[in-house]
Formats: structure tokens, C-alpha cells, sequence
């Protein structure tokens, strides 16, 4: 099992995504040496519980790393110290080039992966992302591809866009990659980010189909997967589940604030005023991520064990409170319809 650490190294952004959580562009790292003692710290955490690790990784997260120009200068640091090996860059595509790939290469004890943001297609993509945004796709992919670097694609699923996912058959297939489908998540609380989400029934009815795309079409080579905080398949097929279920992520973000994920906003405590190691007490964590164990309905449910109690943050989101199912979970309804007439 790995402990995963998702270091958020800076707010700036130079695009303006439309169901972007962003509160802010700051950069409140600036000295060098801050970014190279949370590293030492994150190391030490890993040390500690080493039994949950596998493989050692960290991912730097938006809103766009390489717009940090401490970054390279840490991934250097990092590269040297050749504890952690695997690193994940999650980037919005604009600052790939191969200039930047081959300062990568230097790093010779560091593996690469990159995760990038798609809504497919172009009108659609556009209208979210950045205009212009998807005719780079395709050349940045070659270009990583050439470059022998792992890619990772990410599309956050609404109801706008719900009816693209299925053009992106040819696309995964062209380039051999897969598609990680995420869940829009309501932050912000407006109605607007309400009507991004799609029913407890849109939900289902779309597990079925792409479980049967995956299975039928893409054979299982390529893969939609409706997964990680979109756990919507797990009653024919055993998905990933929520990091935060699985006891095994914590973040950091710019301002040196402690989460175990960005998108649950609630915060363990600050590298500023105390160490992480402090901070990430074991048995508070656990005790956190195992708020679930009050929901009484998901208790009675035969799939619970498999799902895991579905996305902690969309629950949170929607309801302030972790002691309830997840909003969006079709079984929901046919548990309280059961139980309705007992």
C-alpha cells in the first residue's frame, strides 16, 4: 500500500478552468530552503510508516507546478537525495516543451509521471478549460509519449459533458492511455456547481454502460475508468476507491496547510506552526477517515466493503458532515426504499 503525498507547491495558474475550486494565484514559498525541510518532513512521515509503503511517491499538484520557479531547483534537491523516486506532476499541458523534458532527463533517480486535464471535445474542452486549450492536446501527448514519460488523463465528468466521454473511445485507443473520470465536486456550494452534478440515477445508468464499454470495446487494453473518487461500478467490478478510505494520502498545500485532501477542506494543522510528524498523528487520522462508521445505512449495505463509503468530499461538500452517505450513491435510494417497507 502506498502513502501518498499531495504536495499542492503553489496557487498560481495561468488558465481560469470554469468549475475550478481555486480560491486564489499565490505563491507563499518563495525561499528554497522551506520547500527542502517539507521534504525532509514528508520523508521522515514515510519513515515512520513504513509498513503502509510499497513504492515511496509524492505528486505535485496545481494549480500549475513549473509556473514555480523553485521547482526544478527542488526536483534537483530531490534527485540527489534518491529516497523518493517517483514523482507526479499534475499540469494544465501549457509549459511542456522539450527544453523542460530534457532538464527532467537529468534526473536520473526520479520516474515521471504526468497527469493532465481533457474534457473532450474541442467546443466542450474549450468552454471549461481555456480556449485554444485542445488543439496543444494531441502534441503534447506525442511529445511526452517521444519522451518515454507515463501519462495519466483526467476528466472531470458533469452534466455538460457527460455525452463526451464516449468520443474519447478513439482517442485512448490512438494513444494508448487511459482515462481517469472524476467527480465534480461542489465547494463553492452555488447552484450553478449543484447543476454540474449528475443524479443518484444518471450516476448508475452511466456505471452500466461504461463497464460494458470497457469490457466489450476496449476489451479491458484501454479503460474508462469511473474511479478514485468516482467509485460508481463496484457492484461488477472492484474499482479503485477514495485514497482517504484507504488510509493512505495526505496533502500539503501552498500555505503550508496540513489536509489528508484538498478537496475535504478540513485541516489537521499548519507546517508553520508545527511538524508534520506531530501534526499526522496515526490514531486521530484514523479516527478521522473512519467517521463512515456511524452511517447506519451504509452499514446494511452489501456492497459497503467494496466501495468504501464512496467520496468522503462530496459528501462534506453537499452535506457539512461526514456521517452521511454519499449524495450521489444510486443504492442509497434502493436501501431506504427497502427499509421503508419493512
Amino acid at each position: 500500500m502506498n502513502l501518498i503525498t499531495q504536495w499542492h507547491i503553489t496557487e498560481q495558474c495561468n488558465w481560469r478552468c470554469t468549475h475550478c475550486y481555486h480560491e486564489g494565484y499565490l505563491d507563499e514559498w518563495p525561499d528554497l530552503n522551506i520547500l527542502k525541510n517539507t521534504f525532509e518532513q514528508i520523508v521522515e512521515i514515510k519513515k515512520n510508516y513504513f509498513w503502509l509503503i510499497v513504492n515511496k511517491y509524492v505528486n505535485f499538484a496545481w494549480w500549475e507546478p513549473f509556473l514555480k520557479k523553485e521547482f526544478l531547483d527542488l526536483l534537483e534537491y530531490i534527485n540527489d537525495r534518491n529516497i523518493i523516486k517517483n514523482i507526479g506532476i499534475l499540469t494544465n499541458w501549457s509549459l511542456i516543451n522539450q527544453k523542460l523534458l530534457d532538464r527532467l532527463k537529468k534526473f536520473k533517480n526520479l520516474k515521471f509521471r504526468f497527469q493532465m486535464s481533457l474534457e473532450w471535445e474541442k467546443k466542450v474542452n474549450d468552454l471549461i478549460r481555456w480556449k485554444w486549450t485542445f488543439e496543444i492536446v494531441k502534441d503534447k501527448i506525442k511529445l511526452l509519449r517521444q519522451n518515454n514519460i507515463e501519462i495519466r488523463i483526467s476528466f472531470t465528468l458533469t452534466t455538460k459533458n457527460q455525452n463526451e466521454l464516449i468520443k474519447l473511445i478513439p482517442f485512448i485507443q490512438e494513444f494508448n492511455i487511459n482515462l481517469w473520470v472524476r467527480r465534480i465536486v461542489p465547494m463553492w456550494q452555488s447552484n450553478e456547481e449543484y447543476n454540474l452534478m449528475l443524479s443518484q440515477e444518471e450516476w448508475y445508468k452511466l456505471s452500466i454502460k461504461y463497464f460494458n464499454i470497457n469490457k466489450n470495446i476496449l476489451k479491458w487494453k484501454w479503460t474508462i475508468n469511473l474511479s478514485w473518487c468516482s467509485e460508481i461500478t463496484w457492484y461488477k467490478y472492484k474499482w479503485y476507491w477514495c485514497w482517504i478510505n484507504d488510509n493512505r494520502v495526505l496533502t500539503i498545500m501552498h500555505n503550508l496547510d496540513v489536509y489528508a485532501c484538498r478537496r475535504l477542506p478540513i485541516i489537521f494543522g499548519n507546517l508553520k506552526k508545527d511538524k508534520l510528524n506531530n501534526i499526522l498523528n496515526w490514531n486521530k487520522y484514523l479516527e478521522f477517515v473512519k467517521s463512515h462508521n456511524y452511517i447506519e445505512l451504509c452499514k446494511k449495505c452489501p456492497y459497503v466493503s467494496w466501495c468504501k463509503w464512496w467520496a468522503k468530499c462530496i459528501t462534506y461538500a453537499k452535506n457539512k458532515t461526514l456521517k452521511m452517505e454519499d449524495p450521489q450513491c444510486y443504492f442509497a435510494i434502493l436501501m431506504r426504499e427497502k427499509n421503508n417497507k419493512k
